[in-house]
């Protein structure tokens, strides 16, 4: 897989989904994309129809999210 999107791939049990690993032009592994729903930012603690954006902190192999409100302009 050179450079391309990963395909959001439906998931396989109720709350479960898979994520492609995406790779650069010389197929060396970049990431992945994680999507959550509104429903599961809310079950972290966030509220959506606040938060702006959601910083992703990996340490010690613990993902945390924390919610980013930029406020009106």
């Amino acid at each position: 897989m050179r450079n391309e999107i990963p395909a959001i791939v439906q998931p396989k049990q109720p709350r479960g989904r898979e994520s492609r690993i995406a790779c650069n032009s010389d197929d060396t592994p970049l990431g992945v994309a994680v999507y959550l729903t509104a429903e599961e930012l809310s079950e972290f603690g966030m509220d959506p129809e606040v938060a702006d954006a959601v910083e992703l902190t990996v340490q010690d192999g613990e993902i945390s999210l924390t919610p980013i409100s930029w406020g009106q302009s």
